[in-house]
């Protein structure tokens, strides 16, 4: 199989599983709030961003280091995880040590018990991981994708046999470390199979070089963790868990939707670097990736904004008005991220990543100036639209960025026949009379589709990208 192939494959199997991964996440999260109500949503939403920027931290950029240099040298593997497994092990520990106190002492113990437990299971997963790198270094993803889809399972049914038993919320969430510890008991006996033999012992020096030179990923991770997880912190902190909760009713509904452009922009990738010293194609071959993208997420967040009330309704049974700004504007904001996404790595095949990353950071404090006074004027409304304007600004910085790196960039004038398209059949859809949701979809549909073809968005030469992709050429 070539290379690209290869790749492909992987994206492909690791996106599918993934995808199923995330709708199970979406009916655990539709069952708590259905079973305990919106304000067990907000105590869970806040407990899986914590949880995460936890988890980066114990993590120590470990996995992303290890992989890398377990793929360039596959004889220091033994090595590698000798010397990082001890120190992340502590900090996992400790992590979970940390949050069990909190919970003890804290003045609402239900609640903070169910943060715990449901912060401990990202804590135990970074581990996983980590034993999981010499699979991914060896480009053996099926362990990889199929256990992170059997943890997720696993924790549903748990949680649901809990939850059916009439157990409390917290106890409920015993299912997510349970789950969590299976899988990591799993990845260790794999990492065994990898590296057969006894392991050399690493000595704390060793430890504490192999630590130093993962703290680069850990930066980078960090800066990526906080700018996706932290606004929902900031939030739960001015205006409580259920502000959180009303948000989460919104934005949970779209984290399937990061699929569409997270596997794409992985599939585009090797095409990109292959032409990075060829800049006449690699304009090309960007400005139609990004055209297809922009088509399929514009025509998506459109239909997310004409259908939020009845989505909503749907899928909480839950008298929940509040969440439909928050997910109409986080549908916009879907555009954004896939442009991002796409622009990240145009950088990364110029070379451009560490100015790539220092403008992430600095949107990122921008973002938190913004997402404050946001937050706490209008709730999860207010931190939608902070969300939304961070991402546009690193949208126009990415773009600015590529332009002074190849004296060129995608040309805006072309990419905003889509963009204006899908907004015009949106507005045209809210003059609609009410109509019952299977009725208004397909009406919807067709409206935008109807829209896209006529402005000429949809370019069939476009498409055949996608044919180029799949085979190990670069696209003309």
């Amino acid at each position: 199989m070539t290379t690209t192939g290869r790749i492909l494959g992987n994206s492909a199997l690791l996106g599918a599983l993934e995808a199923a991964g995330q709708l199970v996440n979406l009916a655990m999260v539709v069952l708590l709030t259905r079973r305990y109500g919106l304000e067990a949503l907000g105590v869970y939403s806040f407990a899986m961003a914590l949880g995460v920027l936890l988890a980066t931290l114990a993590g120590l950029g470990a996995t992303s280091y290890a992989t890398r240099e377990m793929a360039r040298d596959p004889a220091r593997a033994a090595a590698l995880l000798a010397a990082l497994a001890p120190p992340q092990r502590l900090a996992v520990l400790g992590g979970i040590v940390v949050l069990a106190l909190w919970s003890v002492s804290a003045l609402a113990p239900a609640a903070a018990m169910a943060i715990a437990l449901v912060a401990s299971s990202h804590l135990l997963t970074r581990l996983t991981n980590l034993y999981l790198a010499p699979s991914m270094a060896g480009e053996r993803f099926q362990l990889v994708a199929w256990l992170g889809f059997g943890e997720r399972g696993l924790a549903l049914a748990v949680f649901a046999a809990l939850a059916g038993a009439g157990l409390d919320f917290d106890v409920a969430c015993l299912a997510l470390p349970a789950a969590a510890l299976i899988a990591l008991l799993i990845a260790h006996r794999q990492a065994r199979r990898d590296l057969p033999g006894p392991w050399p012992r690493a000595t704390p020096a060793a430890s504490r070089t192999a630590v130093r030179a993962a703290l680069p990923f850990l930066w980078t991770l960090l800066i990526s963790t906080f700018y996706q997880r932290g606004g929902l912190l900031l939030l739960t902190a001015i205006a409580g868990t259920a502000a959180a909760g009303v948000f989460a009713a919104g934005e949970r509904l779209l984290v399937p939707c990061a699929m569409l452009y997270g596997s794409f922009a992985s599939a585009a990738f090797p095409a990109y670097s292959r032409l990075a010293h060829d800049a006449p194609r690699l304009q090309e071959l960007a400005t139609r990736c990004l055209r297809i993208v922009l088509l399929s997420t514009a025509a998506l967040a459109a239909m997310l904004a004409v259908l939020a009330p009845q989505l909503v309704q749907l899928v909480w049974d839950l008298p929940v008005p509040e969440a439909v700004p928050v997910l109409r504007v986080l549908a916009i904001d879907i555009v954004l991220r896939a442009s991002i996404a796409l622009l990240s790595i145009h950088c990364q095949a110029l070379g451009a990543e560490a100015r790539a990353a220092h403008m992430r950071t600095a949107m990122l404090l921008a973002f938190v100036l913004l997402a404050l006074p946001a937050s706490a004027l209008a709730g999860s409304t207010g931190l939608a639209v902070a969300m939304l304007a961070s991402d546009l600004a690193l949208v126009a910085g990415l773009w600015v960025l590529l332009r002074r790196q190849q004296h060129q960039g995608p040309t805006i004038a072309i990419l905003l026949r889509p963009l204006l398209a899908a907004a015009l059949a949106a507005w045209a859809c809210t003059l609609l009379p009410p109509l019952p949701l299977p009725a208004l979809a397909a009406t919807a549909a067709g409206t935008i589709a109807a829209a896209l073809l006529l402005s000429g968005s949809l370019r069939l030469q476009d498409f055949r990208l996608l044919r180029d992709l799949l085979r190990d050429r670069s696209p003309a």
